[in-house]
């Protein structure tokens, strides 16, 4: 009895453990941003098993004392097909609205992910992750001229 025992745990754990190794996760989360938007890129590690996950994000725009300027939200629904592998590339992006008179700013992105896996979807993945950029954005005054902000940029 104990031998049957120990050789149903064992196969137990050659079946689960491998599962739980590779849960759904964020490998990275990275911002950038400039003067007129946005970029994100989420790389995402998939459990075998699971073909889809649910990711939200928030993209705020700080001025240089914290204050929120601008706010992105954005929850989906990513999928991966048999074919793409494992590990998926998600990229988006945005344009900021306003016009802000500050020349430091701050993008920070909040990612959440969570993939429901197992019989019926029981089990759940779960994951944070937070990022940050600071960005200068100088804007030229109405009476600059144009050759002169050529020449900053050859």
């Amino acid at each position: 009895m104990i031998k049957l025992l120990k050789t149903c745990l064992v196969l137990l754990a050659v079946i689960v453990l491998p599962g739980m190794a590779t849960a759904t996760h964020m490998t990275t989360v990275s911002v950038n941003g400039d003067c007129d938007g946005w970029t994100a890129t989420v790389d995402v590690h998939f459990r075998s098993s699971v073909f889809e996950a649910d990711l939200d994000f928030v993209i705020l725009l700080l001025d240089s004392e914290g204050v929120e300027l601008e706010r992105f939200e954005h929850a989906s629904v990513i999928t991966r097909d048999a074919e793409s592998g494992a590990d998926v590339v998600y990229n988006f992006g945005g344009t900021w609205e306003g016009l802000f008179q500050s020349a430091f700013f701050v993008v920070q992105g909040d990612f959440h992910i969570y993939a429901p896996y197992g019989w019926g979807g029981v089990y759940l993945d779960e994951e944070t992750k937070e990022t940050e950029l600071q960005l200068e954005c100088t804007v030229p005054t109405e009476d600059y001229a144009w050759d002169r902000v050529k020449s900053l940029y050859r």
